[in-house]
């Protein structure tokens, strides 16, 4: 399973994204792997998310503002 950060490292949304990401596989039994696509406003990372295999193991994190 996979979770695509769009933003850097470091930052707000990466921290609550390995938090979440460290839930999910507690509760589910599967490894997540965090995968930060930052630039572009988070539009890397969304466009990632959006490419990727429509099987249901691709989480997109982002922030509202």
């Amino acid at each position: 399973m996979h979770v695509i950060l769009p933003f850097p490292a470091g930052g707000g949304v990466d921290a609550a994204g390995r938090i979440l990401a460290q839930k999910l596989s507690d509760s589910l039994g599967k490894p997540f792997v965090i995968e930060n696509r930052s630039g572009a406003n988070g539009n890397i990372g969304t466009e990632a998310a959006a490419r990727s295999t429509s099987d249901g193991s691709t989480l997109l994190s982002r922030r509202d503002s």
